[in-house]
C-alpha cells in the first residue's frame, strides 16, 4: 500500500508547502524516515503555481518564519508546482485537501474525471495569510504545525489499520 497525500493552495507557495513538510516531518518522528518513504507519498501543489519561485519577494515573511521555527529545509528547498494527473494519481490510496472552496471548484474544473471525489476542505487549516504581517505568517504557521501533529497520528492509525486488515 502506498498512501498518497496531497495539499492543494492557489500558488504552492504558504499553506500547502508548509503543511507538506510539517506532515513530513510528524510522520517520519512518528514511524521513520524509512517506513515514511516506503508506505507514503506526501506532496504539494497549486492551482496556480507560482512558476517555481520561492524567494520572491512577498513570501520573505514566510521563509524567515520557516526558517525561525525550524524547517529551514522548506526555506531553501521548496519551488512551487503545478497540480497535475500525476501527483493526484500516485499511490493506492488518496488523499487530496484543498486550502479552501475556491481551490476545490477551480481544482475541479481542472480536474473534472476523478479528483471531483477525493477533494476535502480541512476546516481545522487557517486562512492564507499571503500579504499579511509577519506575525500573521507565524500564527498561520503555528496552526498548520498544531493541525499535522494530528493528522500524521491519524495517517499512521490508518496506515496501521489497512496493514491488519490485509
Amino acid at each position: 500500500m502506498l498512501v498518497n497525500i496531497v495539499f492543494i493552495c492557489k500558488n504552492n507557495i504558504c499553506q500547502s508547502a508548509v503543511v507538506e513538510y510539517c506532515l513530513r516531518q510528524y510522520i517520519t518522528d512518528i514511524i521513520g524516515k524509512e517506513l515514511t518513504d516506503k508506505y507514503f507519498i506526501i506532496q504539494s501543489a497549486g492551482i496556480q503555481p507560482y512558476k517555481g519561485l520561492w524567494n520572491c519577494r512577498l513570501l520573505k515573511k514566510m521563509r524567515e518564519v520557516s526558517a525561525f521555527v525550524g524547517l529551514k529545509t522548506i526555506a531553501s528547498t521548496h519551488r512551487s508546482k503545478p497540480l497535475t494527473a500525476e501527483i493526484l494519481n500516485a499511490g493506492t490510496v488518496k488523499f487530496v485537501y484543498c486550502m479552501n472552496q475556491k481551490t476545490i471548484d477551480i481544482a475541479k474544473q481542472q480536474f473534472p474525471d476523478g479528483v471531483y471525489n477525493l477533494l476535502y476542505k480541512d476546516k481545522n487549516m487557517p486562512d492564507d495569510p499571503y500579504g499579511r504581517r509577519t506575525m500573521d505568517y507565524a500564527g498561520c504557521f503555528v496552526l498548520i504545525r498544531n493541525r499535522c501533529k494530528v493528522l500524521a497520528h491519524s495517517f499512521v492509525d490508518f496506515l496501521k489499520t489497512s496493514m491488519k486488515s490485509n
